[in-house]
């Protein structure tokens, strides 16, 4: 019996997994298809395109990317929302493969060229620290920081980000 439940979510998985895929356009294709090249397009959970084909979302889980991946997946200029995400229910599926990855170590250095960057979701980065947030540029207005210690440094930077209109704290200490 457990054996078909594994079977049916590992099955449900691969449709999901496959339908998304096959809806991506414009540079959300050529994310996913370079992440594919390497193996880790599931570390796409989510990627938005304009009319024009130009990403403007991206929702990424960062297991077992490089520093240099991750900067050259968000270095699109036109981007407005951009989340690191985790992975939380992942039993049973092609997410829990990506588990075994270490998370992204360090600060994004590419998040300082997005200057049409208003919404930015740090929940699946949980290594902030000093000038870190002092690098995000001045047009985020929504900011989310997630599991990670709030030194005093990382409180200070936050009045650097003066276009700040709402700011979540999810799991931090």
């Amino acid at each position: 019996m457990n054996f078909k439940l594994l079977l049916k979510g590992l099955v449900l998985s691969l449709v999901i997994t496959f339908v998304f895929a096959g809806e991506y356009t414009g540079d959300c294709k050529e994310i996913y298809d370079n992440l594919k090249k390497k193996g880790y397009e599931l570390d796409l959970g989510s990627c938005d395109v304009n009319k024009e084909g130009k990403v403007t979302r991206i929702n990424l889980y960062t297991y077992c990317l490089t520093d240099e991946d991750v900067n050259q997946l968000i270095s699109y200029k036109t981007i407005t929302s951009l989340e690191f995400n985790l992975i939380l229910h992942y039993h049973y599926t092609e997410l829990y493969n990506l588990m075994k990855c270490q998370e992204l170590q360090n600060f994004p250095s590419a998040i300082k060229n997005l200057n049409n960057l208003e919404t930015l979701d740090l929940t699946g980065y949980m290594n902030l620290k000093k000038n870190d947030l002092a690098s995000i540029p001045k047009s985020v207005k929504n900011l989310v920081i997630g599991k990670s210690d709030l030194t005093q440094d990382i409180v200070n930077e936050l009045g650097t980000l003066t276009n700040l209109q709402s700011i979540h704290f999810y799991r931090t200490i």
